[in-house]
């Protein structure tokens, strides 16, 4: 059987703009690309088509291998775990201390020359963006691998089972695709040990400490932890980062530490390190592309790429084409389809989540909306919470809440041209609570553990106002209504921008979506996750390409739009009026375009068929993000430190910085000392202040952190890191942020002396 590579091809074509306010003007969101064909093609055409310029770009695979051909370039991200988990009889056998040595054993039989593997037994790794607080950590655990790499034989009885990419890795011991094993080598990527981050959810992130290195470990080890004492403990620590029960940065840093050395105490499973994928793209003088953002975990095969990349010949007219390896077999629906490589794309190009991942780092940047957060002690009257039964109910006088989170909604029309309102924000929170109740049987077990996090965590919400938004385009003012949502939380996590991604008022499709596809579960339909269409035994919903399955939703729509349906949950928000014409809305949409994916992104899905997939853009002036909204993502850069002084109290950290150079249709990275005023350009680059920070931490010889935090850059060409006097037997751990990448640091350790 052919392996099937999908090609996506991204046109931009010259699409009329709507008319406002009388004036007719082009306006470009803030993608570049502005049409997307995706063809299903041979894989072995893929390296052929990227030599020739056929394709540009080919996310999730670099076909050429080892040397690269002309004006091509790769990018490297993380491209999951390579870990060895011992068998029950051995565990059940041996001390963890024998444990880890025969794990140590087992690891100077791998082969660490592999050019895709990088060895590093210690599971956050540079990819991560909490590796600079565990550096030290990571360190002496490759230290302690390395004193003891000789390739012992193992037993002649000793089985270890390896398949796939992790079969290639063992030299010498005895290797099994299946039967008897005592041990197991497998690769584990993000899509398993976070499946839901892969789940679109209507555009709301889940969970939002998934891209940390330390809740990975725990997803990764917690399981296999057989000391209960060890397990119980690293189950506490975890409650305590994700609930919020932390006061400071030392605190975080210090049980984040915790955490991980426990998972990794008894060795019953452990990580000898992990897989760089490598990912080509084109860089051609006319031809290539440029700007490319990338993500740190999932490479070019992220939101980020597809709004920051653009071709260097002809940006607004030519067209971005994309290869794309591996099966499709996804449905696409917008809760939990597009779980494969080819929908995962797909759906980073037609849906708008309310917060983007930061590319390279672990928290998540600002899309559709914007907040603010406050600490309070009661949800305020007036609030309401949704119940299992589908309806919105006063919350209780006197409910305690530990955070307000203020959400400002940044609204455009979605695809069927009706305005989006307070309904489509409230309602993912009702569907949140239906899909625990099992409410007539429509629960989704995918996604009532995708969105747990949001029923532990949220006490209360209030729709506050509405704020009128303006920007002058060319002369014409143009206005629209952004709803204010009171989100109320009874535990958060300490990072603030991880509380704002736990629960965001936010929905990409409109409400009318989301009942039609609670209905359709209900009824048989088709279920909404893969996982339940296999344990009930019907089809998995796709909203697309099952056209039976879509003249079933017809007569569903039919009927809604003839009484004027609103879900309980929504009757405080919607009049039967306004139901009828967004149920007619979503009708008229399906009769003109034969499918119901619907959402408020910049693109929109024109046509398909087995082999091919074609978005085009919808142009409307009520989009919020303008051209260039993420071009500070573009092209990650570092900053080094040089100098470190101690001072009375405080250090002096002197560094260099780098920056983009640009000029006609290519770019390189200058290294230049900190301290001159940035450019517009350095200033964007840099982030939204343009300052840098200097990331520190102070370790006692024992491994005990005694301080942590970052200081942003100030002036005088030096950071000021507030350090007491009398530290005794420390060290101090240094990397400067630039660009908010904080993935493969330059790390600096610097002995404190003692004073």
């Amino acid at each position: 059987m052919k392996t099937l590579t999908a090609v996506c091809i991204l046109t931009l074509l010259a699409v009329p703009a709507r008319v406002r306010a009388g004036h007719e003007l082009p306006y470009y969101p803030s993608f570049y690309p502005h049409e997307i064909r995706l063809e299903a093609a041979d894989a072995a055409d893929l390296g052929d088509a990227l030599r020739a310029g056929r394709i540009h770009a080919s996310p999730g695979a670099n076909p050429f291998g080892g040397a690269l051909p002309a004006d091509t370039a790769t990018v490297a991200s993380w491209g999951g775990y390579v870990v060895l988990t011992f068998g029950r009889d051995v565990i059940r056998s041996t001390a963890p201390a024998a444990r880890c040595a025969l794990a140590r054993q087992i690891a100077g039989h791998v082969d660490r020359t592999d050019p895709g593997f990088v060895f590093h037994p210690y599971p956050v790794t540079p990819y991560h963006g909490d590796y600079f607080y565990h550096y030290d950590l990571a360190r002496e655990a490759l230290r302690t691998a390395a004193s003891d790499s000789t390739k012992t034989p193992l037993p002649p009885t000793f089985r270890i089972k390896a398949t796939g990419a992790a079969a290639r890795l063992m030299v010498g011991p005895t290797t099994v695709a299946n039967g008897t094993w005592q041990a197991a080598i497998e690769v584990i990527g993000l899509d398993i040990l976070v499946p839901e981050a892969g789940l679109p959810l209507a555009g709301r992130p889940a969970p939002p400490w998934g891209r940390e290195g330390w809740f990975q470990a725990f997803r990764l080890l917690a399981g296999y932890v057989s000391d209960p004492q060890v397990r119980n403990h690293a189950v506490e620590i975890y409650h305590h980062l994700t609930g919020g029960i932390i006061a400071t940065a030392q605190e975080r840093v210090s049980l984040e530490r915790r955490l991980v050395s426990l998972l990794r105490s008894g060795c019953d499973r452990l990580v000898l390190g992990y897989i760089v994928r490598h990912e080509a793209l084109i860089t051609d003088f006319t031809n290539g592309i440029e700007n490319v953002g990338y993500d740190a975990q999932t490479g070019l095969s992220s939101a980020i790429f597809l709004r920051t990349a653009k071709l260097k010949d002809f940006p607004w007219n030519g067209v971005l084409r994309l290869g794309i390896s591996g099966a499709r077999i996804a449905a696409w629906n917008p809760l939990a389809g597009f779980t494969d490589a080819f929908g995962r794309l797909l759906w980073n190009a037609i849906g708008d989540p309310a917060l983007l991942p930061a590319p390279y780092r672990s928290g998540w940047v600002a899309n559709r909306v914007t907040w603010t957060i406050h600490a309070v002690d009661h949800v305020p009257a007036g609030a309401l919470i949704p119940s299992p039964d589908g309806r919105m109910r006063p919350v209780a006088a006197g409910a305690r809440a530990a955070v307000k989170v203020t959400y400002t909604l940044r609204p455009s029309l979605f695809h069927d041209d009706s305005t989006m309102t307070v309904a489509d924000a409230i309602y993912p929170y009702i569907m949140a609570f239906e899909a625990a109740g099992g409410l007539d049987g429509g629960s989704d077990r995918a996604v009532a553990a995708a969105t747990a996090p949001v029923r532990e965590a949220l006490a209360g919400i209030r729709v506050t106002g509405i704020d009128r938004i303006t920007r002058q385009l060319w002369g014409v003012e143009l206005a629209w209504q952004a709803p204010i949502v009171e989100v109320y939380l009874r535990q958060a996590p300490h990072d603030p921008e991880q509380a704002a991604a736990l629960a965001p008022a936010w929905s990409a499709v409109p409400w009318t979506l989301l009942v039609l596809l609670e209905e359709a579960a209900r009824q048989g339909i088709g279920a909404i996750s893969q996982g339940d269409a296999a344990s009930r035994g019907i089809a998995w919903l796709d909203v697309v390409r099952d056209r039976r399955t879509s003249e079933r939703l017809l007569r569903l729509v039919d009927a809604y739009a003839a009484q004027g349906y609103r879900p309980e949950g929504l009757r405080a928000f919607v009049t039967p009026s306004e139901a009828r014409d967004r149920w007619s809305a979503l009708r008229t949409f399906y009769l003109k375009h034969q499918h119901w994916l619907v959402t408020n992104g910049p693109y929109q899905l024109a046509s398909w068929s087995d082999n091919s997939v074609t978005l085009t853009v919808f142009r409307d002036l009520s989009y919020p993000l303008t051209v260039g909204t993420y071009d500070r993502y573009a092209v990650p850069h570092h900053g080094y430190v040089t100098n470190v002084e101690r001072r009375p109290g405080r250090i002096e950290v002197t560094a260099d910085v780098e920056r983009v150079a640009r000029f006609a249709r290519s770019f390189e990275i200058v290294r230049e000392p900190l301290g001159k005023p940035p450019s517009p350009e350095q200033a964007l680059s840099a982030g939204h202040d343009g300052k840098p920070q200097c990331q520190y931490i102070v370790v006692s010889a024992d491994g005990r952190v005694i301080a942590a935090g970052r200081v942003e850059y100030a002036n005088g060409g030096t950071f000021t890191l507030q350090i007491p006097d009398g530290i005794a037997r420390s060290s101090i751990i240094l990397a400067i942020v630039v660009a908010e990448n904080e993935t493969m640091p330059e790390v600096t350790t610097v002995a404190l002396p003692q004073s």
